[in-house]
């Protein structure tokens, strides 16, 4: 009787045990899944900043397109065609 309690006692010790691993398994699984979520949403959120960012440099790149030949523009001579007739 008291080998049978002892085997009892102990088996529902390794379930207890068992189970106790499984919940820090499950724990460490959930953590890492929530980490990898976090780290997509953080790539996603440096993605769009880079487009914005390129969106930005881009604009610039053509606002300052646009004054450079505005400016050129000004300063250009005009210029007309002449032909000399020699006799």
């Amino acid at each position: 009787m008291n080998r049978t309690l002892i085997d009892f006692f102990n088996s529902n010790a390794e379930n207890k045990a068992k189970e106790i691993m499984r919940m820090r398994e499950y724990r460490r699984k959930e953590e890492l899944r929530l980490e990898t979520h976090k780290t997509k949403m953080m790539m996603q959120q440096l993605k769009q900043a880079t487009l914005r960012l390129e969106a930005v440099e881009l604009m610039s790149q053509y606002q300052s397109l646009g004054v450079n030949q505005h400016t050129e523009s000004m300063f250009q001579l005009p210029t007309r065609t002449t032909i000399d007739i020699v006799i």
